[in-house]
Formats: C-alpha cells, structure tokens, sequence
C-alpha cells in the first residue's frame, strides 16, 4: 500500500513502521484490496492542527483522536490522528503509543472505506467486529517491536 506521512509532532515514527502496520491492515482486509492499492495520507497532527480541524471539517469545537478525509480517484484520503490525544488514550488504554497509533489508523482506514459506526448500531458492530479483529492480528505480530524495529 502506497502511503505518504506527515509527522507534525515530536513523536518518532518511521515509514518503515507505518509501512509495516498498512500492511497488516490490508492483510485483514482482502475483499478491499482494489482500494487498499490506492495511496493514503498519514497525518500526525498537533493538538492545535487538530482542533482546527475539527471546527472546519466536523463544526465541533476541541479536538477529536482521529478524522479521516475520503480522496477521490486515485486517492484513498488521509488519516489525521492528534498526538496528545493519542498519547493520553494510550495510557487511559494501557497501550504503548505504538499501538494506539495503529488502532486509530486502522479506525480511519476503515472510515475511508466507507464503514462507520456513527449510522446505526449494526453498521457499528460490524466495523468494531472489523477492527478488533485485525487489531488482535496485529497485536499478535507485536505491534511495538515492529515499532522499535524502525
């Protein structure tokens, strides 16, 4: 999977690690791997970056973990994630950074493949069933040695 990143933040994460982590996610996701050949955005944002965002994109004030911005074409769309948010749910979850990271990119790629869980309750079991099936895959391969591995 074809990806570009952005790191707006002091948090250390390589292109080899997300390059690792896209392809974990696609592997769980074979009935999208037409989509998943199309290139997407890795943004780490500030907290400030984040809010802005927020306000413009969602009208709501303050910041959110993950947005994600559907592209067209060619184009996937980026995955925005806040790094003080990602941060503080990390340890609210007892995960390394690393792996909140991956859970929340994985929740955006999902988002940019047209799964949502704001809807309806169905359509939100069916993307959490989703995502906490591959999210235990990618737990399974140590998310944060593939992390440290950079």
């Amino acid at each position: 999977m074809n990806f570009y990143l952005i790191n707006n933040s002091q948090w250390p994460v390589s292109e080899d690690f997300v390059q690792w982590l896209l392809k974990g996610i696609a592997k769980g996701l074979p009935q999208h791997k037409a989509d998943l050949k199309r290139p997407v955005g890795i943004v780490v944002a500030s907290l400030p970056q984040m809010i802005d965002l927020n306000g413009k994109f969602r009208k709501k004030k303050g910041a959110t973990d993950v947005l994600s911005f559907e592209g067209d074409g060619d184009f996937l769309g980026d995955v925005v994630i806040c790094y003080e948010i990602m941060a503080r749910q990390a340890k609210d979850h007892g995960l390394d950074e690393a792996e909140e990271f991956a859970y929340l990119v994985l929740h955006g790629i999902l988002h940019l493949l047209a799964y949502d869980h704001e809807t309806s309750k169905s359509d939100a079991e069916i993307m959490f069933a989703i995502q906490d099936k591959i999210f235990e895959s990618l737990m399974d391969q140590d998310i944060f040695k593939a992390y440290r591995a950079k």
